[in-house]
């Protein structure tokens, strides 16, 4: 970004966001429309075949929220593309973003319906640059604001974050010994030290869990050392990307 003034930077990211922030149906693209399928089919699971659940995730683009999952069931671990926070930072405050987004949006000539449907420009052709005067800077040292999202040492992990770690962590104790499925969904090799090693681990410490994975790829067995089993109990659910 370091070729882009502040106006095309915030521009860039409002192309690739907006959508996922201001929770609208545009794009109405093909990948769109079969995350909106499978989350609310998860949804529609949780709420009927399970009396308790949790997600973790590493995603960051509210598909959950949007899906209806309650707030307080999730837990963003890699941050919330809904916040700002100082890009400093100065502190470890965060900052809802909606209507700073919204308006940014809708200075490029977007429109946004009552049902939240984004329509193109009447001249067909949006802004290519953000007005100064709606940059957003952090209220506290004024320095530019950043996307609330684990790239570097800088993220900030706020009281909503620590707050959503901890109900996790209770969560997981409180079940630690009982009848678990761990279920994986699309987790990839970027970030595996936080939902799938240590599903895996779970698993292995606990006779009564049972891990399931989702994904577009087969995976190894972990073989288990010094648990009453000798293999962990996989559901492997794999298909073939075409």
């Amino acid at each position: 970004f370091l070729w882009l003034s502040p106006e095309r930077k915030m521009r860039f990211l409002l192309s690739r966001l907006f959508s996922d922030i201001l929770r609208c149906s545009f794009p109405k693209t093909e990948r769109a429309l079969i995350c909106y399928i499978y989350y609310s089919i998860f949804k529609a699971l949780f709420a009927e075949a399970f009396k308790e659940y949790f997600v973790l995730t590493t995603n960051v683009d509210h598909c959950f929220q949007k899906a209806g999952f309650a707030k307080e069931r999730l837990f963003y671990t890699q941050g919330d593309y809904g916040l700002f926070q100082c890009s400093r930072p100065c502190g470890i405050d965060t900052y809802d973003n909606y209507n700073a987004i919204r308006s940014m949006v809708l200075s490029q000539g977007f429109r946004l319906t009552e049902t939240k449907e984004l329509l193109f420009p009447e001249n067909g052709t949006p802004a290519m640059t953000v007005p100064s005067g709606l940059i957003p800077a952090c209220p506290k040292c004024g320095a530019p604001m950043a996307m609330n999202l684990r790239a570097d040492n800088t993220f900030v992990e706020d009281e909503g974050w620590l707050l959503a770690a901890e109900r996790y962590s209770k969560f997981i104790k409180t079940h630690r010994d009982g009848h678990v499925l761990f279920l994986e969904l699309g987790v990839g090799y970027n970030t595996p030290g936080i939902i799938k090693y240590p599903f895996w681990q779970m698993t292995a410490s606990n006779p009564s869990a049972t891990y399931a994975c989702l994904n577009y790829w087969p995976f190894v067995l972990m073989k288990s050392k010094g648990s009453q089993f000798a293999w962990m109990e996989i559901l492997a659910l794999c298909w073939s990307k075409r």
